[in-house]
């Protein structure tokens, strides 16, 4: 087991750990299975079949960057990297605080606040390194929540930054009764487990991101479209899904539909960024995408208590233009 506070140094530390054999990803417990098998459904039942409908096929023909309303609120929000094992935490808060800037954005607000990573990890229940997504999911959904990126005085915790969070979350124990009565205000209104690429076009097309658990790998150069592919290495890394480029042309020159990426590591990968993506992300193929979530566990969040249409703000031709 890595050490309690072992630290990535840069961007270009946590790929090189990680492809060293650094586990970031770790089994769930026989409880949080038992868990999600009974309070987490399919995207495909809650999103299609049940309330105001989400279309299947609602991807197609568009170019889907619901991302970009982080951008538009905080400009440096994946400019940070982890410094320690907490991957799952930063993934499943990317994919929770999308659609929370998304219906920020539709709704014409002014200011919007990322949330915290801390007290996921905190909840992984070891003070070694490491998480399942299942159990990330049970804690922000049920057994906790999520709270803002800020400085909580009256808690005696500071999440004013990520890597702040991540410090309190490295002090292991058990969460204090305070700091979980606060976060169970604030939690996410519901998960939606993916089976297809197709559910998560369509998720991504409604404004929903996703993050999972894998042992894949990507390579850490972007052509000149953006695009990255699967390597042969492996990562025990959890990543989030923010985007999808379902556009005709798209699809006669890759041959299929492109997925946007996004890690934890700030800017660990190099080559152009084009449609918009921000620091660390890249566009990968529908294929890879289909092999990340048949070996992995792949989660939709949506911060109410519905997965339902959104129709996603205008954000420009290239990147968000205002």
């Amino acid at each position: 087991m890595p050490p309690r506070n072992e630290d990535f140094k840069s961007a270009a530390d946590c790929r090189k750990k990680y492809s060293a054999g650094f586990t970031g990803v770790l089994a769930p417990s026989i409880e949080d299975t038992r868990w999600t098998s009974k309070n987490v459904e399919s995207f495909s039942e809650l999103a299609y079949n049940r309330g105001k409908k989400i279309r299947y096929g609602s991807s197609a023909d568009k170019l889907s960057r619901p991302w970009l309303s982080i951008v538009k609120f905080d400009p440096n929000y994946f400019d940070q990297y982890q410094k320690t094992g907490s991957c799952v935490d930063w993934a499943s808060t990317t994919a929770c605080d999308v659609n929370r800037a998304v219906r920020s954005h539709i709704a014409g607000s002014d200011k919007w606040t990322a949330k915290a990573v801390g007290p996921t990890y905190r909840y992984r229940g070891h003070r070694g390194q490491g998480m399942s997504c299942v159990t990330a999911t049970r804690f922000v959904t049920s057994a906790g929540g999520m709270l803002e990126q800020r400085d909580y005085p009256k808690l005696g915790v500071d999440f004013s930054d990520r890597n702040a969070g991540e410090r309190w979350a490295m002090g292991g124990g058990t969460i204090p009764t305070e700091i979980i009565n606060q976060c169970q205000k604030h939690q996410v209104g519901k998960a939606a487990d993916i089976s297809t690429p197709q559910e998560l076009a369509d998720a991504n097309a409604n404004g929903y991101a996703a993050f999972g658990c894998s042992g894949l790998a990507w390579r850490s150069t972007r052509d000149k479209y953006g695009v990255s592919r699967l390597s042969r290495g492996s990562w025990s890394h959890a990543l989030s899904c923010l985007g999808v480029d379902d556009r005709p042309e798209t699809r006669d020159r890759h041959g299929q539909r492109l997925f946007a990426m996004a890690n934890s590591w700030g800017s660990w990968n190099s080559g152009p960024r084009p449609n918009g993506l921000a620091v660390g992300m890249w566009w990968t193929p529908e294929e890879d995408v289909a092999t990340w979530i048949r070996r992995g566990h792949v989660t939709v969040l949506s911060s109410v208590s519905t997965i339902s249409p959104l129709e996603l703000p205008d954000y420009g031709i290239d990147g968000f233009l205002g």
